[in-house]
């Protein structure tokens, strides 16, 4: 029982990288996409399925497309950062840098492209033990 409630939240990281939050929290949506992963507004109208002209980051304003694949996305980069003994210049770094088991692109590409979902599977495999 333990071994599956272990993988049953394997998908949530228990690091929490502290740029990505606000003082009172919540999440530094600009930290996470712009600084942190350098997505352009490009970038993130096409990764939330959203009009450029609506990419903000204003809470109030911000579509919730848009809201729900950055909270993902800061997910996958605070689990990278579990796997990595919490070095955030090295999560960084695996972010940008051409990953031959990703098909010779880096992890951000992935995303950018939007194969968050498989880049997501390929963690969880490698977090569970199972090659993926």
């Amino acid at each position: 029982m333990e071994q599956i409630n272990h993988q049953l939240f394997s998908n949530i990281a228990h690091t929490k990288i502290p740029n990505f939050y606000t003082p009172e929290g919540d999440t530094n949506y600009r930290e996470v996409a712009s600084v942190f992963l350098k997505l352009s507004n490009d970038d993130l109208a096409k990764i939330a399925s959203v009009s450029v002209k609506t990419v903000r980051f204003d809470e109030e304003k911000m579509p919730q497309a848009l809201k729900d694949r950055i909270e993902e996305i800061k997910n996958v980069c605070e689990l990278v950062a579990d796997m990595l003994g919490g070095d955030l210049k090295k999560t960084q770094l695996w972010f940008t840098t051409k990953n031959q088991m990703l098909g010779n692109i880096s992890p951000r590409d992935m995303i950018r492209f939007g194969r968050y979902n498989k880049l997501l599977d390929i963690l969880m495999d490698i977090k569970n033990g199972n090659t993926p």
